[in-house]
């Protein structure tokens, strides 16, 4: 007003364009020697504060470190929880492993731990069939698991899948009795498929261990969809 005006005081129209204002668009407040007076800060409502991207880049990076980009976030108790299902493949595939221990017979000593539950495993029957089922439904398909859980449990089933494949082709081929050549090169099948699920069960212990996701070729890509 001209009476404002002629006192030196300041007038400045602020346009508040806020979610959940009850006043009107424009709004006149009124600053005294630098400072808002009483009457202007009652008659406008506070703007709610806004969430920083700085809060918001923050959340997300502790969100993908509980995922398993970066190990510190992931909690010991879901680490152990994550490498459990690697023990069924590990277990299926020790058919494939009895040409690796002829050759190699002091390397047998890396199973030891194994031979209780190893035991046990193979004395009941349809364990594998339970304890694939037990994994996918307990634990893949379970949202309230952490994605960590989840994946690693997924990839460890497709890995048990994986193993069925070189048992067909021997049960369609039937190898039978080989020799020479034949028996050198069915050999070589066996103790590749033992050294691949031997890698990918210490690759995996290394990351759920540690807290990291460590994705299998294929498998873990696989694995990554389902989840």
């Amino acid at each position: 007003s001209p009476r404002v005006a002629s006192r030196g005081h300041r007038v400045a129209r602020v346009v508040r364009r806020a979610p959940g204002a009850t006043t009107s668009a424009n709004t006149t407040v009124v600053f005294l020697r630098g400072t808002v007076a009483p009457a202007a800060l009652r008659a406008t409502p506070a703007v709610p504060a806004m969430k920083s991207r700085r809060a918001c880049v923050t959340t997300h990076a502790g969100y993908g470190s509980y995922d398993g980009r970066g190990g510190g976030m992931v909690p010991i108790p879901d680490r152990i929880v994550a490498l459990l299902p690697y023990l069924v493949p590990l277990l299926d595939g020790l058919r494939y492993s009895r040409f690796f221990f002829s050759q190699f017979p002091q390397a047998i000593v890396l199973l030891t731990p194994l031979q209780p539950i190893a035991s046990m495993y193979f004395r009941i029957p349809f364990a594998g069939l339970i304890s694939f089922f037990a994994i996918y439904m307990g634990m893949a398909e379970n949202r309230t698991l952490s994605r960590f859980v989840r994946f690693n449990a997924m990839q460890a089933i497709i890995l048990d899948i994986c193993l069925v494949l070189p048992g067909m082709v021997e049960y369609v081929f039937s190898p039978g009795r080989l020799s020479g050549l034949g028996f050198e090169l069915y050999r070589l099948c066996y103790n590749s498929v033992w050294l691949f699920v031997l890698f990918a069960f210490a690759l995996a212990a290394i990351g759920c261990l540690s807290g990291q996701t460590y994705r299998l070729p294929f498998i873990g890509e696989a694995a990554d969809m389902r989840v």
